[in-house]
């Protein structure tokens, strides 16, 4: 919920009226940032809890360990009059997606469906395409050893 001074920032006029809103919409200019330091807020005092936005990670080698963790969280949104939709939530679950990654059992991996992008890209006929290529494998350079040597000739064009 917003305070009602940041009610009275966000508001805007139509030919129906005067309207504000009453949370925090994620179009507004400092909505992401203003957001992400809430969750932080909400969540730094948690073990085992990872939070980009709207996506929250809960991890653990025990699944009594998950259980509290997870009760934690709950506790700590509901105290910040935060809610989570169920319908988007994972429970319980070995790997998740997270980023453009799958997590879970102490590893890391790209999703099979992006590398099956960057596998199957045309190959670019112009500037804007070898970017949008580079972007692409760019992201999962953590899994490819001298990707920069290898692509320092597209990265020149």
């Amino acid at each position: 919920p917003l305070t009602q001074r940041a009610k009275e920032i966000s508001a805007f006029v139509t030919p129906d009226g005067l309207f504000q809103y009453n949370v925090l919409r994620f179009g507004l200019k400092n909505a992401l940032a203003t957001f992400q330091r809430r969750i932080n807020t909400v969540i730094r005092v948690l073990d085992g809890v990872q939070a980009y936005l709207d996506d929250i990670v809960v991890f653990s080698n025990q699944w009594e360990t998950h259980l509290v963790r997870l009760q934690n969280v709950f506790e700590c949104l509901a105290q910040a009059k935060l809610t989570i939709n169920l319908s988007k939530s994972e429970f319980g679950q070995e790997s998740v997606q997270f980023l453009g990654y799958v997590v879970g059992q102490g590893k890391v991996a790209p999703i099979n469906a992006k590398v099956e992008a960057i596998i199957n890209f045309p190959r670019p006929q112009n500037r804007k395409a070898v970017m949008r290529f580079l972007g692409m494998v760019g992201y999962y350079r953590w899994f490819c050893p001298n990707l920069s040597q290898v692509t320092s000739p597209l990265t020149t064009l």
